[in-house]
């Protein structure tokens, strides 16, 4: 399980590079803003995830900086294997 989480992580980050950088890559400069929106959607969608479980998070992981952040990149694949490895 964990060896999938990981690579989910990774390819969360390397889709937030490809997105950062798409207009000044040539062959994807063309979705360059459905890159944008599709990682904005992500980074809100993960800032909701984190409103909804920050107080069984900070329980875990008592630097608030180190959660958001975690959070805000990967998500499920961040906090969900912490909280399972505390219950």
């Amino acid at each position: 399980m964990s060896i999938v989480v990981n690579i989910i992580k990774l390819l969360t980050v390397g889709f937030y590079i490809v997105a950062a950088f798409a207009p000044y890559i040539d062959p994807v400069a063309l979705y360059a803003e459905e890159l944008m929106l599709i990682a904005l959607i992500l980074v809100v969608i993960h800032a909701s995830e984190f409103v909804a479980v920050k107080k069984k998070l900070l329980e875990i992981e008592p630097k608030f900086s180190t959660a958001l952040i975690n959070t805000l990149i990967f998500g499920v694949c961040y906090w969900l294997p912490l909280v399972k490895k505390s219950s």
